[in-house]
């Protein structure tokens, strides 16, 4: 599988997230003793690692590497089977951008302070193609969609079915997430669109600029004609100052008004790393409570506040 043990140390990054999550899941902020016994217990935890992953994808006909992200307690329940997310690169990225953003050890804070269920986190890399089908070219959708998916369910111990699968990205990769949800409701049944660069035809990459091809792979055009769509748990959010936020809420708009339920926020900042930065934490929270079947605490859209001033521990199956 060329599966090779790899570990970004951002320990004292994790350390403060789980003292920021224990406040945001109901812990007393007050009582430093009970915070220290629980930070002393996520310290002694079963370690999360990242296998890096290379298999030959039929769609490319070469080749695709992944970073996979093993919760803590994976390898000591081996009977136990887990969700899993797909998280997509932006176009200026590769595999190990969302790394850089924490989710790794942010995902691990939040399960150790209980905020989230465990699941395992695949990261592909996806080079600038975005994600999709090019015209006349590699088909990058298949890829995703079918080659990825049936080799990390063969190989890991996942929940095999569309209710127990996410696909979310940032800027390129929140684009794919819903193209490849809308194009693929068989495969995904939850889809995170963060920042998502959602160009106009006139805009888009050669690959895809031509009618028939970007009707097939525009979220807008899915947004508009699709049915079903209701079927997928759905985010969308941007920063305020997003040059893309125009588009952005015009897929919210569109979303709203067919009456299909999502989460839509708008907060502060731009289409940059700092922002998402701030917001894996409430990325990783809606994606469990998503895959574990759980209502949104409101009905149809609502606007999500940050996690860890809001989380609390996940309900019983």
């Amino acid at each position: 599988m060329g599966g090779t043990g790899i570990r970004a140390g951002r320990y004292l990054v994790a350390v403060a997230l789980v003292a920021a999550a224990l406040v945001g899941c109901g812990a007393p902020a007050d009582h430093d003793a009970d915070e220290a016994d629980a930070l002393a217990a996520a310290a002694a935890a079963p370690a999360d690692v990242v296998h890096n992953v290379t298999f030959y994808s039929a769609a490319l006909d070469r080749d695709l590497s992944y970073l996979v992200w093993l919760p803590p307690g994976y390898a000591e329940d081996p009977d136990g089977r887990y969700p899993v997310l797909y998280l997509l690169h932006g176009i200026g990225g590769d595999n190990r951008e969302w790394l850089g953003y924490g989710v790794d050890e942010t995902a691990a804070a939040l399960l150790a302070a209980g905020c989230i269920r465990p699941f395992l986190v695949v990261l592909p890399q996806g080079d600038e193609a975005y994600w999709l089908n090019h015209a006349d070219g590699p088909r990058w959708g298949d890829a995703i969609a079918d080659d990825l998916v049936a080799h990390v369910d063969a190989n890991y111990r996942t929940i095999p079915d569309r209710g127990s699968r996410a696909v979310g990205g940032l800027s390129m990769g929140g684009h794919g997430a819903l193209q490849l949800a809308f194009n693929h409701p068989d495969v995904f049944g939850v889809a995170g669109a963060h920042s998502p660069t959602l160009r106009p035809r006139a805009e888009a990459p050669y690959y895809f600029a031509d009618a028939a091809t970007f009707a097939k792979v525009d979220p807008l055009v899915h947004a508009r004609r699709d049915e079903g769509l209701g079927a997928i748990r759905i985010w969308v959010d941007a920063g305020d100052a997003d040059p893309w936020l125009p588009r952005i809420e015009l897929l919210h708009k569109t979303l709203e008004r067919r009456g299909v339920a999502h989460t839509w926020q708008v907060w502060e900042g731009d289409h940059e790393s700092e922002y998402w930065t701030a917001h894996v934490a409430d990325y990783l929270t809606f994606y469990s409570r998503a895959l574990a079947g759980e209502p949104d605490s409101a009905a149809a859209v609502k606007e999500a506040p940050p996690v860890l001033g809001a989380c609390g521990p996940p309900s019983a199956l």
